[in-house]
């Protein structure tokens, strides 16, 4: 097995296993709590691919040094400023 093949899977597993994780949070609070109606299994698994894909591509840059790995996350991260915009967020809620 190539380095990259192994990059490849560490990557994505560590990006599925938050989506799962999330998934089942978010059909568990939903199912005994009261929450707020946005939190549900399909946003928690957004919610979970959405900081999985941070954490699996920080972990990609680890080799690259400190500065690169939190460039990375900060990239990564940055991006979902656009959900704290009330139209984009209720457009994916209600989809």
């Amino acid at each position: 097995m190539s380095d990259m093949f192994v990059f490849g899977m560490i990557d994505n597993g560590i990006l599925i296993g938050t989506m799962l994780v999330m998934a089942t949070i978010g059909g568990k609070v939903k199912k005994y709590r009261k929450a707020p109606r946005w939190i549900n299994a399909t946003s928690m698994a957004i919610l979970g691919g959405y900081v999985g894909n941070a954490a699996s591509d920080m972990a990609g840059a680890l080799p690259m040094g400190w500065t690169a790995t939190y460039d990375v996350g900060t990239g990564c991260l940055v991006v979902g400023v656009a959900f704290l915009i009330p139209g984009v967020w209720r457009r994916i809620s209600n989809a």
